[in-house]
């Protein structure tokens, strides 16, 4: 099991009997994604991130949709957001994405072809960054 599904795990528990119900169901609807993909593997922690990368989604739909007035629904999501951003690794910043995406060039690591740096960068910087930034970054690199 994951370290992070462990620590969402535990988390839910603590939310629960804090009575934290905006914490709870959030990590509530996270572990129900994460119990049906341990049936049928062991969650890693790119599936956790994976799951909170579609939650984050949907939490920033409901920011960017909110209707005027409705302050409680925006709080909440931002709630919300800043519980989920405390269980991703910190984000690299598009330098940061060039820079390695670079090395691995020059070093050789990868081929220079769209295709392997892209399954390079997906498989390395999973849930580290933007993964459109890292699209455009290959596509500068390469031309």
């Amino acid at each position: 099991m994951s370290q992070l599904y462990s620590q969402i795990q535990a988390d839910y528990i603590t939310a629960f009997k804090a009575k934290d119900t905006v914490k709870k169901n959030l990590l509530g609807e996270i572990k129900t994604e994460l119990v049906l993909i341990e049936k049928q593997n062991p969650v890693q922690d790119t599936d956790v991130i994976s799951s909170i990368n579609k939650a984050m989604k949907k939490i920033q739909a409901t920011i960017d949709t909110c209707p005027a007035g409705r302050d409680d629904v925006l709080t909440q999501a931002n709630q919300e957001k800043a519980i989920l951003l405390s269980y991703l690794p910190t984000q690299m910043t598009p330098q940061e994405v060039e820079t390695f995406l670079t090395d691995a060039l020059n070093s050789g690591k990868v081929e220079k072809n769209m295709g392997a740096l892209m399954k390079y960068g997906k498989t390395e910087l999973a849930g580290k960054c933007n993964m459109q930034d890292v699209s455009t970054i290959v596509k500068n690199l390469l031309t």
